[in-house]
């Protein structure tokens, strides 16, 4: 992550990851629940 843009810094990083999880799928952690907390009045997503 090179570009002092932290929109372009954090979609270089998304485009790191998702190369990384195209190779060995597997190895991703699919189970990770990242957002455990809903607004009010939101269903729960997982």
């Amino acid at each position: 992550m090179t570009d002092p843009d932290p929109i372009k810094a954090a979609s270089e990083l998304n485009r790191g990851v998702e190369l990384c999880v195209r190779q060995l799928p597997a190895q991703y952690q699919w189970t990770y629940k990242r957002f455990k907390k809903r607004p009010e009045g939101e269903s729960k997503i997982y």
